[in-house]
Parts: C-alpha cells; structure tokens; sequence
C-alpha cells in the first residue's frame, strides 16, 4: 500500500454499498468545468462538479473549487439519501 489511503471515488462507492447494498453497478464521475464549458453549464469556472450514478441513472452529485471537498459532499448527499429512505 502506498500509504495515501482510499482514493475518494472508491470512498463514495463504499459509503453507498455500506449503507444500501453492492448488488447495484455504480459509477462515480468528476469533472472540473473551465471556460467555455462552465459558461455554458452555468457553473462557476474552475468548479469540480461530481456525480453518482447507480444502474446508469445520476442520483446525487456535488460540486466545489476543491476536488477533495467535491467528493465529500457527494459522500454526504449518499448519507442524505439514506437518512431520506431512498430505496434502490
């Protein structure tokens, strides 16, 4: 082991799995929008916006200047909508 940890898109997928089940295929996606792209997404340039999609659906997704920060957030949206009852 290289001694920095779990990589955060591999933290969001296990946070999901603890707190729903591993029977579904997840997917974790970040992206940080620059220029043109953030004008048209109406997004602040230099945004990381991050996204889960369980069975290829999107069903939660943060976003932040810091790109760690971005996936903690969307660890934090998994636990919302557990606490919410969401069913998969």
């Amino acid at each position: 082991m290289s001694g920095f940890g779990t990589p955060p898109k591999e933290r969001v997928i296990r946070k999901f799995e603890e707190l729903f089940d591993n029977k579904h295929e997840i997917d974790v996606i970040g992206h940080r929008f620059n220029g043109l792209e953030a004008k048209q997404a109406n997004v602040p340039r230099g945004r990381f916006v991050t996204q889960l999609f369980v069975d290829g659906k999107s069903i939660a997704s943060s976003g932040h200047s810091d790109w760690r920060k971005a996936y903690r957030l969307l660890e934090i949206e998994v636990e919302k909508l557990f606490t919410e009852g969401v069913q998969f």
